[in-house]
């Protein structure tokens, strides 16, 4: 075995100009190897992320759901949002059900982190084999084997030839488990993978075939919105939505003080001030102006006030 100081020289050359033996394929597959190991350690990471991702989407949606029911419920829109309450409730399911098997899948990376171990060993056994057999290899070369001329220099060189000859032995039959050991692991990385992708493939098919159903309701959703606001602001149909009638709860002297107000430039106070031809109908005509007037924000009457007016209206213009 090379001593302290041999050895201490050769690591100073080796770390200058690299060793002596190079093995440009057994290099090419350590580093393929290497590279497989971080996509191993990336795609473990990601699955671990998953389920927390896949988590907070379900709660997000719940909450959505919440948000949606406060501002939309006992509102003309409130068969449209519940509708998409029933897709995303659906979407939540879809969600729980791929964390679950995220987790599942996940539990069986734990394999990997053992699939190289004994590649690395294998390795780190044939570098050191390596070294060695680049130290006698080197002893030889400088041994002038047609210049030896004493007894001493030729069992020097014989020794040491045997030497080199066990080293280079050593270093094949390493090189070559190593070799094999690696491509053996990776055989067996792909085929845990494959595994665990195609499952993940396909559940992510079937997910988002559900999530596409989703999208496929809320394409139109903008639609039926206003589908909804048309039938809505329809006066025919505003009784089944938002009614307020702010006259049902006013005071009959306060009615009364507002229809015999001063005229003045204001319609309202032309109408109620007009020709006598409906001044008996003072009162009642003017419970349905206010209706009109207090009520013009959101449009809510029936077929006899909108006639009614229509009468008062016409009285004025003749």
């Amino acid at each position: 075995m090379p001593n302290f100081w041999t050895k201490a020289e050769q690591f100073i050359g080796e770390s200058l100009n690299g060793p002596r033996t190079k093995d440009k394929e057994f290099d090419k597959l350590t580093e393929k190897m290497k590279t497989v190991e971080i996509g191993l350690s990336n795609l473990k990471q990601i699955l671990q992320k998953m389920p927390t991702i896949l988590n907070q989407l379900e709660l997000t949606f719940r909450e959505l759901i919440i948000s949606i029911n406060q501002i939309y419920n006992n509102s003309p829109f409130k068969d449209i949002t519940k509708e998409i309450q029933n897709k995303q409730e659906l979407i939540e399911i879809e969600f729980s059900n791929f964390s679950k098997t995220i987790s599942k899948i996940f539990s069986k990376t734990s394999e990997w982190t053992k699939i190289f171990n004994i590649s690395k060993e294998q390795i780190k056994l044939r570098e050191d084999k390596r070294k060695i057999y680049d130290h006698y290899e080197k002893k030889i070369e400088k041994i002038d084997s047609n210049n030896i001329k004493s007894k001493k220099e030729k069992e020097f060189f014989e020794r040491n030839t045997e030497k080199y000859q066990k080293a280079a032995a050593d270093y094949v039959d390493i090189s070559e488990k190593a070799f094999n050991s690696i491509n053996s692991s990776l055989n067996r990385t792909y085929d845990i993978v494959n595994i665990i992708l195609c499952e993940l493939i396909n559940y992510e098919k079937m997910y988002f075939e559900k999530i596409n159903e989703y999208c496929k309701y809320i394409k139109d959703v903008d639609k039926k919105f206003e589908e909804c606001k048309i039938f809505a602001n329809n006066p025919n149909n505003i009784d089944n939505f938002y009614s307020y009638d702010p006259t049902k709860y006013m005071d009959k002297e306060i009615m009364k003080r507002s229809s015999l107000s001063k005229p003045n430039n204001n319609l309202f106070n032309k109408i109620s001030h007009s020709s006598n031809s409906f001044q008996n109908n003072d009162n009642e005509n003017n419970v349905v102006l206010i209706n009109f007037r207090i009520r013009s924000s959101f449009v809510d009457y029936n077929d006899d006030e909108f006639n009614k007016f229509k009468e008062i209206k016409d009285d004025f213009n003749n």
